[in-house]
């Protein structure tokens, strides 16, 4: 091997010219690259490797079920993807597809969307929050047609409760209007949560399976994002070949894998620099969702114990107006991925200059890395040759690689979260407070109470008291007043009432 390019037999190319790593040296590092490649083969193989959770991690094997360590395992992977294409043949008549999810139950089918949406004469659309006014701006941009659209409740355990609750306001919406929600009702979950149970009792349109050995946000190759993808008229079979073409290349020796020499770029300049920010640069317009994905993707799965990447970006050329200033003079703290698109549509017409909007868009790319390199600031460079569902695919299947092979590296489980679920305990105690506060205001109407009296009767934080307090008194959905001060005082002096006759 020679030069510091890697020409892949799908056409991607990789170039490592302005990396800190030198590939034609790539032996120093033959050890860790060793253990790493074992350490997914083991993954691959059906091995215990979420420790924590007891659990298998198997999202490689959705996109190639024979690697499947049982053959139930095979079987269920191949039936969903039946399924999925049978089901999205049998209902064209739904002009548009909603979907409920958070985290990888959202992301995945968010990018799915941005990418292909523009070519399909289907709508869809993603709610990933439970913030009420997005939910009504939807019903009152679609009206009436909403009664045309599938609603998709995408929720691994069956109660993620961002999930429930949009769930909840859809239903009553459906209800309002006199409509039957059932038939438009779709879920993805696992086998036997309450949700497929809600799903079963309520006679909804149909369910789709994950499984516990699959990730949320390594779910996109489940029916989490082929549903989105067949939905809007896309191949689904491409998107999978284009996952294992990148996991084929992820098990390639060192010189010709460029998921691990991506992974090792990444933890060397860790480990030599000090550097934990990843910049994604995508110049494509339809990837601008891309380094969105990546922060759940990477950031969720090696932020722990003091380790981790901070992710972020923007898509150029848009990044030379925002992100270029800071990365060519500010801090040296991160390396850069650039990815490029290289096939343009045909109705491009010359511009007055003879050259194409297509040339400027390659040449700040190909430029701007350059003008990095100049400044010592390190970065690589994807070459896709054009965006479609197996490019796509790869391109995601690539980063998947790339995040085992750097938590090898470091010694982390990559497919946990526990921070995710103290945040969520957190939020439910804040509820109960909130809970709390309502009942101890309505067992005394009218009566004036500061945060702070309220904060030492209840034995809680006063300032998250006084966030209480607030929303309770701002948000409309609750008689409770604020007594407005004539002048700046002390957020502990501030008093609110309880008012039933005003709702």
């Amino acid at each position: 091997m020679a030069g510091n390019v890697i020409l892949l037999s799908n056409e991607v190319y990789f170039d490592f010219s302005n990396a800190l790593i030198n590939i034609e040296k790539i032996e120093e590092y033959q050890g860790i690259l060793e253990k790493a490649m074992k350490d997914l083969a083991d993954l691959e193989s059906g091995e215990i490797v979420n420790t924590d959770e007891e659990r298998m991690v198997g999202h490689y094997w959705l996109r190639d079920p024979e690697l499947a360590p049982t053959g139930e395992i095979e079987k269920n992977i191949k039936e969903e993807v039946v399924k999925v294409n049978e089901f999205c043949k049998e209902n064209r008549h739904f002009n548009g597809m909603i979907y409920l999810g958070m985290g990888g139950s959202a992301l995945g089918p968010q990018l799915i969307g941005r990418v292909f949406k523009d070519e399909s004469s289907k709508d869809f659309r993603v709610i990933d929050n439970t913030d009420p006014e997005t939910f009504w701006q939807l019903t009152r941009e679609l009206g009436d047609s909403l009664k045309d659209y599938l609603i998709v409740s995408v929720s691994k355990s069956g109660g993620t409760r961002e999930t429930d609750n949009l769930l909840n306001e859809f239903k009553a919406y459906f209800r309002g209007k006199e409509w039957d929600f059932s038939s438009n009702a779709i879920c993805i979950t696992t086998p036997g949560s309450k949700l497929e149970e809600k799903a079963v009792s309520e006679k909804w349109l149909k369910v789709f399976y994950i499984w516990d050995w699959v990730g949320g946000r390594t779910s996109i190759a489940s029916a989490v994002g082929l549903l989105p993808l067949v939905f809007l008229e896309k191949n689904s079979n491409d998107f999978l070949e284009g996952l294992k073409s990148a996991d084929k290349s992820g098990r390639r020796r060192a010189y010709h894998n460029p998921g691990i020499l991506m992974a090792l770029e990444l933890f060397q300049n860790k480990l030599i620099h000090e550097k934990r920010q990843l910049v994604v640069l995508p110049y494509k317009d339809k990837l601008e969702l891309f380094p969105k994905y990546l922060q759940q993707l990477i950031m969720e799965s090696l932020g722990k114990t003091g380790e981790g990447i901070a992710v972020y970006g923007n898509k150029g050329s848009s990044d030379q107006h925002s992100y270029i200033q800071q990365l060519m003079e500010g801090p040296d703290n991160f390396t850069v991925n650039f990815i490029n698109v290289r096939k343009y549509p045909q109705i491009s017409q010359p511009l007055p200059n003879g050259n194409h909007t297509g040339d400027y868009l390659f040449a700040f790319q190909l430029g701007t890395s350059n003008a990095l390199a100049e400044e010592g600031r390190k970065s690589i460079t994807i070459s896709l040759p054009e965006l479609n569902e197996f490019y796509l695919g790869f391109l995601i299947g690539l980063y998947e690689r790339i995040t085992g092979f750097y938590a090898s590296f470091a010694g982390i489980n990559a497919y946990n979260q526990p921070a995710v679920e103290k945040g969520k305990a957190a939020s439910e105690r804040m509820m109960l407070y909130k809970n709390k506060v309502l009942e101890f205001l309505k067992s005394e109407p009218e009566k004036e109470f500061t945060s702070d009296e309220i904060a030492g009767i209840l034995k809680i934080k006063k300032e998250d008291a006084f966030a209480i307090f607030e929303h309770l008194s701002s948000s409309g959905l609750y008689p409770v007043e604020r007594i407005k001060e004539e002048k700046d005082c002390s957020y502990l002096s501030v008093k609110y009432k309880y008012l039933p006759q005003t709702l």
